[in-house]
């Protein structure tokens, strides 16, 4: 006599049947996090291509650029390791200060208006970018 089939859902060892769609719950996102990484990279890319396209070749817009690149590059740098497995902390701190010192160099030194408001807004949004990125995990 033949011994019955066993459906693999009876095999000791082997998975049961899979859950539908509609039984499994999806994660719920960490929605201030996530805006605030998108509103970071949006302030300092922004802020980039503003240095790049609107300040000009002499001595104030050639200043204002490296100032720019090197806060903007860094907030960029931030928000990229706020998505790796390395601690938030650190990251966040990174580009906050990126943003601060965004806002207070366009607003300590004296350039012109056309340099002055992208530099401070930038810094803005990637100082607003860090707090919502500081918001505590779901759990």
């Amino acid at each position: 006599m033949a011994s019955p089939a066993r459906r693999p859902d009876q095999v000791p060892g082997l998975p049961g049947p899979r859950e539908s769609a509609a039984q499994v719950a999806a994660e719920p996102l960490d929605q201030p996090r996530d805006i605030g990484w998108i509103i970071t990279l949006v302030g300092a890319i922004g802020t980039l291509l503003a240095s790049w396209t609107l300040f000009g070749l002499k001595s104030d817009g050639m200043w204002a650029g490296y100032w720019t690149s090197f806060f903007g590059t860094a907030a960029v740098l931030g928000a990229a390791w706020l998505r790796s497995t390395l601690p938030t902390a650190p990251g966040v701190t990174l580009t906050a200060l990126s943003g601060i010192g965004l806002i207070l160099t366009g607003a300590l030194h004296d350039y012109a208006t056309l340099i002055q408001v992208p530099m401070i807004a930038g810094g803005a949004v990637i100082v607003l970018g860090a707090a919502l990125q500081a918001a505590p995990r779901r759990t």
